[in-house]
């Protein structure tokens, strides 16, 4: 396992700056010192040739006014100015005498004027006077002071020591002036690299506060607006992304984003939904391996190479088919190809299944309408082209006739009755109603049909005097629906039950036949308008096929619901349940037409 870099510890600025300029004055100081010391060296050196130059001076001028007592006065000058010898040459150049005469002198020979010399590791100042035509011997030339020096200048203690003393108190003087220079200056540099570290974790808060150069504080205020025209742009995007977050979120079209590589960059709660998959665990992920859909991954490929959007329709299949309208474009383009595709996904499956259901009401109204006009008009023609006065046939056709229009009026009727309760604007009068009178007043006009059949009719509700909440004349005719649907499906001398009871707050009404019963296949469409177990024995029973869709709308309008239990065979049971609130203290709704 390979161990990651570390990232090498960055010295600060003043850690880096002190040293080279604290060793660029040190080594100045001592550039300055040796200096010193040279100069002074010379100095001296300039000074002991002048003291020897002054005393072969007085030498030679002791010569000119007295030179019989040369050798006794040499010693004393020699004495006297603690001088290493005195050399007297006579005008042929030879030495007339030296006191005392040494290796200096003949190391120096003939030398003229003055200076310091190093011979034999030694160093030695001198100095020459002439005598020649000076009112001396004529046999003495000049004089020659020498002296030798013991060290060199700046090795003697006091200068030496002065010197350091000068160039440590400098040194440290400068020491400290460097050091608040320099920590002047990189206190700032320091505060703004801080407060960029910060800005770059995202702490947009944080402000240079610092005292420095003018042209590091102007820095500091650059970075200050800096940070201020981020935190507002940040703030900006993220209010533009919390927005755009919402939107995609409360949208009902899925939208899928791609790069170019056919990535999920981002995928909404909606097309989650769709797609069953969950949003974050998408993302990231090609639409292929997400979403294992090849029809969408070819759409999306061919938005992205074409030039046109693509708009398809797909079916999903999970517990029930989803049917989906994919429309796929190309995003701005980045030079030459797009930069990605955008999906938007639309659930049409409520549209395909209205669709479907538009389809089969007309196929149906069209059924249902065709068989009594169909028998209409070919009687009517038997009728006009019957040059007979059979007055019995006449009649037989013209019952016939009347027979199927009162089927067309019913048809007619209950679908009238439908569009009613199915318009949005439509407001029922509530009111207190006996559940006893509107009970007796369905059995009464269903008593026709129950004669007819010899039904017996069993009435299960034990609390008869008491009343329920509704429009009565909606629930009356849904009774009416219930209990004629159950005659008509009943065998002669059968039993139907009906319940009209106040359970749980709620009206319910029961209505039990022990008919033929409705196979188990048919039982979730039973509530469907013109939709038939047995079509052919429906019609010959006389039904309309809208009797059981208006049971189920005249529920829905007071906010119930409808159900179904049936055995195939043993007979089957319709429940409308209906909430019963409480009565407002007015009622300002508008009476149902």
């Amino acid at each position: 396992m390979a161990t990651p870099r570390r990232r090498p510890r960055r010295q600060s600025l003043f850690a880096r700056l002190y040293p080279i300029h604290l060793g660029i004055v040190a080594a100045s100081l001592l550039l300055v010192a040796g200096a010193s010391l040279v100069t002074y060296a010379r100095v001296d050196s300039a000074r002991i040739v002048a003291t020897l130059e002054r005393s072969a001076k007085v030498v030679a001028a002791g010569l000119r006014t007295d030179s019989d007592r040369t050798q006794g006065f040499v010693a004393s000058v020699i004495d006297a100015a603690a001088l290493d010898s005195i050399d007297v040459f006579a005008s042929d150049g030879s030495l007339a005498y030296g006191a005392p005469a040494g290796a200096a002198s003949r190391e120096l020979g003939r030398r003229t004027g003055s200076g310091i010399v190093r011979l034999n590791g030694a160093r030695y100042a001198y100095a020459v006077e002439p005598l020649a035509n000076a009112g001396t011997p004529s046999d003495i030339a000049q004089v020659r002071i020498v002296k030798r020096l013991e060290s060199e200048p700046w090795r003697h203690g006091a200068p030496l020591l002065a010197v350091f003393i000068a160039v440590a108190l400098t040194l440290a003087a400068a020491a400290a002036v460097l050091y608040r220079y320099l920590r002047w200056i990189d206190e700032p540099v320091s505060a703004i690299r801080s407060t960029a570290r910060y800005l770059a974790r995202g702490e947009l808060n944080v402000r240079v506060r610092t005292q420095g150069p003018p042209e590091l504080l102007a820095l500091a205020v650059d970075i200050d607006e800096m940070a201020d025209q981020l935190r507002r742009r940040i703030a900006d995007i993220s209010r533009q992304r919390n927005q755009l977050e919402a939107i995609l979120s409360s949208m009902l079209e899925g939208v899928v984003v791609l790069d170019q590589s056919q990535t999920i960059v981002s995928l909404n709660d909606a097309a989650g939904r769709l797609l069953s998959v969950s949003p974050s665990s998408a993302t990231g992920r090609t639409l292929i391996d997400s979403l294992r859909n090849a029809e969408l991954d070819e759409i999306a490929r061919a938005a992205l190479n074409g030039e046109q959007p693509v708009e398809r329709t797909i079916t999903l299949y999970r517990e029930r088919p989803l049917h989906v309208q994919v429309h796929a474009t190309a995003l701005e383009r980045d030079g030459v190809s797009p930069r990605g595709s955008l999906i938007v996904l639309n659930d049409i499956t409520r549209i395909v299944q209205l669709e479907a259901l538009r389809r089969d009401f007309v196929a149906n109204v069209s059924h249902e309408l065709r068989t009594p006009i169909t028998s209409i008009k070919g009687f009517v023609e038997t009728l006009l082209d019957d040059d007979s006065d059979d007055r019995d046939e006449q009649t037989r056709f013209l019952r016939i006739v009347l027979h199927h229009a009162n089927r067309l009026n019913a048809i007619i009727e209950d679908l009238l009755s439908l569009s009613r309760l199915e318009q949005p604007d439509q407001r029922l009068r509530f009111e207190r109603f006996s559940m006893a009178k509107v009970l007796e007043s369905a059995i009464e006009a269903c008593s026709s049909r129950i004669s007819e059949k010899r039904i017996r009719i069993e009435r299960e509700a034990d609390n008869d005097d008491d009343d329920a909440w509704g429009n009565p004349s909606l629930i009356e005719q849904a009774l009416i629906n219930l209990i004629d649907n159950a005659v008509k499906y009943s065998a002669d001398e059968s039993t139907v039950a009906v319940a009209l009871i106040l359970r749980d707050a709620s009206l319910v009404i029961e209505v039990r036949d022990r008919g033929a019963g409705i196979p188990s296949r048919d039982l979730s469409r039973v509530f469907e308008r013109f939709y038939r177990t047995d079509r052919a024995r429906s019609r010959e029973l006389g039904g309309t096929g809208l009797g059981l869709a208006i049971v189920k709308h005249i529920a829905l309008a007071h906010g119930g619901r409808v159900d179904v239990r049936s055995v195939y065979g043993e007979g089957s049971t319709f429940t409308v349940e209906i909430p019963q609130p409480e009565p407002p203290a007015t009622e300002p709704q508008a009476p149902t037409k």
